[in-house]
């Protein structure tokens, strides 16, 4: 039995002993399993039966005597080893320096086109400027 102490609450709940790690479901709402590493010293009997204390937010297993045993919890971070693992390869420098020099052609291209067309546009004001100075 695993006796779980959070913030607000104290609750109990069902952990197995497998290996030298304590396997248990925490009561939130994503129902995470987690696995502290169990140090022997930190079971105790009451009722019965063999219990642990584990601190919630501190995610460790709190022996006999008050001190607690810091632990990893893998399955805590199994999403970001997850993504890590399962992830499109990374972005390829080539790939990166081809659409950068892509945009960077598009780009001069487009910055001629407009300085033509001012170049046009200053011809049409310079022609309006004499006809208006003929008139």
């Amino acid at each position: 039995m695993v006796e779980v102490r959070s913030k607000l609450e104290t609750y109990f709940v069902v952990g197995v002993i497998k290996e030298g790690l304590l396997i248990y479901k925490d009561r939130t709402s994503k129902q995470i399993v987690k696995k502290l590493k169990l140090n022997t010293d930190a079971v105790y009997r009451k009722l019965n039966l063999n219990f642990v204390n584990v601190d919630e937010e501190g995610n460790f297993i709190i022996n006999t005597d008050g001190t607690g045993v810091s632990a990893y919890d893998p399955l805590k971070f199994e999403a970001l080893h997850i993504r890590a693992l399962m992830s499109k390869e990374v972005t390829d420098i080539n790939k990166f320096l081809v659409a950068t020099i892509i945009i960077g052609i598009i780009t001069l291209i487009v910055l001629a086109i407009l300085f033509m067309k001012v170049t046009d546009l200053t011809a049409v004001v310079d022609a309006g400027i004499q006809v208006v100075g003929v008139v």
